[in-house]
């Protein structure tokens, strides 16, 4: 089992996990980044003092970003401008939060990954999620990126900003489908974290519920 405290390097994909004040051109990423990382088994372990998860189980994966705050494991699909990544963001929160509270943050955050102008929203969904025993927050998304080909400069807080990933050149549609969860950290008091899958292509993907759902489930809290 992997100890992943120490962290490691961050390349372009790992990137995309940015801090309030990181300011990112995200189109500079290209294929070749997606396996410019190391090489991860599937369904490898990690474990650190207050999370333990492992990599997506299948094949091709590569951890582009180790770090103690965000890892990122990141796929080339089968087909042209065919993209996966998963990932693990910490966030601050306050020490003592509400309810209702969590959810307004979550939404505003959420909110900031919708550019109307390039992005046609088909469905998405935010809601308080009780499968845990500690407050959580589910959010999914399906939507067309109608200009994947444009270079986009943005600035996002803890939350990936997957969408702006360009690996289109041709410049049609791309559907872009994520499943993330956000929770409180019930070991820490001022700290949550983001567990999200996202699948980029020309089509859907008709595993991506089961492969987001499987990633997600095996990120835990030691102990609950």
């Amino acid at each position: 089992m992997r100890q992943f405290w120490p962290g490691g390097a961050l390349d372009c994909v790992g990137r995309l996990v940015a801090s309030a004040a990181l300011t990112l051109v995200l189109s500079a990423c290209t294929i070749s980044d997606f396996n410019s990382g190391r090489r991860v088994s599937p369904a490898e372990p990690f474990t650190g003092p207050y999370l333990d998860f492992s990599a997506p189980n299948s094949k091709g994966w590569h951890l582009n970003a180790g770090q103690t705050n965000k890892w990122v494991f990141a796929k080339v699909g089968s087909e042209a401008d065919e993209t996966y990544i998963a990932s693990i963001t910490k966030f601050a929160l306050p020490s003592a939060i509400s309810h209702d509270d969590f959810i307004a943050r979550i939404k505003k955050e959420a909110e900031l990954l919708e550019n109307p102008n390039r992005f046609n929203n088909v469905r998405s969904r935010l809601e308080f999620s009780d499968a845990r025993e500690y407050p959580c927050i589910r959010y999914r998304a399906t939507s067309d990126d109608t200009q994947p080909n444009i270079k986009s400069e943005d600035t996002r807080s803890y939350l990936l900003d997957i969408r702006g990933l360009s690996t289109s050149i041709d410049g049609r549609s791309l559907v872009f489908e994520m499943d993330a969860l956000y929770c409180n950290n019930p070991l820490l008091t001022n700290e949550g974290f983001a567990a999200s899958y996202s699948h980029r292509g020309p089509r859907a993907d008709p595993q991506f519920e089961n492969d987001a759902a499987e990633f997600i489930k095996g990120i835990q809290v030691p102990g609950h």
